[in-house]
Parts: C-alpha cells; sequence; structure tokens
C-alpha cells in the first residue's frame, strides 16, 4: 500500500473531507450562539450542511461522465474553496454564511460520488506498480479515513476551544474563546479545501489509467 502513491492521496484527500465536514458540524451550535447571537438558527446551518450533498450526488452523475472523476473532484475542491472564501465577506452576515456553507457541502458531492471508483483504479495501479494485486487490503485500508477524520474533527475542536478558554453553559465567552472559534469556523476549512485541491493537482491517475489497463491486459494474455 506504501508504494501506490494514487492510493495513499485518495485517503489522504478522503480524510480531509471527513475532517472538514466533521469541524463544521461540530462548531455549528458555538457558532450559532456566540458568533450570530442566535441558538436557533444551528438548525439551518445543520440542514445547509447535508441537503446540498444530496443534490450534488445527483449533479455529479453527468459531470463525471463529462470531464473525468479526478476533474470532477478537483472542481468539486475548488467550488468547496470559493464557499469557503465566500464566508470571509461578513461572517456574521447569514445569508451570506448559508450560501457559503451550501458552496461547501455542495463541493463535496463529486469526492463522494467518484471515491469508490477512484479506489479501484488504484487497484490496478497498485498491480501494474508492484506485480501484486492487494484489492483487499486497498479497500479495507481505506476505511480508515472516516475514522480518522471524523475523530481528528472532534479532537482538534476540543482542543482548539480549550485553548482558546472556552467555558461551557457561558452566556458570552472570552475574547479568545471568540477567536478559536471564529479560526475553526472560518480559517480551517479554507485551509482544508486548499489542500485537497492540491491533492487532486498531483493526482494524475486518469491521464495513466488507459496504458496501465492496456499493460496489464498484456501481461495477461502473455501469461495465458
Amino acid at each position: 500500500l506504501l508504494r501506490n502513491k494514487f492510493w495513499i492521496i485518495v485517503v489522504l484527500f478522503s480524510i480531509l473531507i471527513f475532517l472538514s465536514s466533521g469541524i463544521s458540524g461540530a462548531l455549528n451550535i458555538y457558532y450559532a450562539q456566540y458568533i450570530l447571537h442566535n441558538p436557533a438558527l444551528v438548525g439551518v446551518l445543520s440542514l445547509a450542511g447535508l441537503v446540498p450533498i444530496l443534490v450534488g450526488m445527483i449533479l455529479s452523475a453527468p459531470l463525471i461522465k463529462k470531464v473525468g472523476k479526478r476533474n470532477a473532484a478537483l472542481l468539486g475542491a475548488f467550488v468547496s474553496l470559493a464557499g469557503a472564501l465566500l464566508v470571509l465577506v461578513d461572517p456574521s452576515n447569514f445569508q451570506i454564511l448559508i450560501i457559503g456553507t451550501v458552496l461547501k457541502t455542495l463541493g463535496t458531492a463529486p469526492a463522494v460520488a467518484t471515491g469508490a471508483a477512484m479506489l479501484a483504479d488504484t487497484v490496478e495501479y497498485g498491480e501494474w506498480k508492484t506485480g501484486a494485486r492487494t484489492e483487499g487490503l486497498i479497500f479495507s485500508g481505506s476505511g480508515l479515513a472516516p475514522k480518522i477524520g471524523s475523530g481528528l474533527s472532534g479532537a482538534i475542536v476540543g482542543w482548539a476551544l480549550a485553548m482558546g478558554g472556552y467555558i461551557g453553559g457561558l452566556e458570552s465567552q472570552s475574547d479568545s474563546a471568540i477567536a478559536a472559534i471564529n479560526v475553526l469556523f472560518i480559517y480551517v476549512p479554507i485551509i482544508l479545501a486548499a489542500l485537497q485541491i492540491a491533492l487532486m493537482w498531483i493526482y494524475t491517475l486518469d491521464k495513466k489509467y488507459p496504458e496501465i489497463m492496456s499493460e496489464l491486459q498484456f501481461l495477461a494474455k502473455s501469461k495465458g
């Protein structure tokens, strides 16, 4: 697996997706209460972080067919980055916040839609690279991504709030706690989206895949 660079890229990309989703979801209640000063808005924020991915999954099929798996995931990462950057315009404006959240969520849809297919492609690359077909390892190993991403997201939120001096149950928080909430909700998604773009930028298996499959088929016929 460690010699299969494209498998590593796909797994890291998936970890970033789960990490970003987990952090944003965990921060909704804090952001609604202490930044927007309206805890009732947490429900709308949560929906904006879930519903668009369902719509995006439907839209992803024709997009993937037209531009390919890697380019669809890359385009989605750019959409997520645009949504995260939009929030910077006015982080306290609820309308802008909702639009930005919808875009961030919508951008993850192509990655979710192509995840299994991209992993399947790394099976052939691994076989071509090492001579061993490790299909079971590749798919079972990829199961670490949601566990690592979700686990780290909860840990990062807890650590950051603790470092900021957040104290639960208070009607208002210290400036450092508010700063921690803002960094987690506004700036961390920008960084994570940028990292997703970087990973997909160096994921070039789509271009190499036809040649790899041709060589594997030739070797199979030779052995036969």
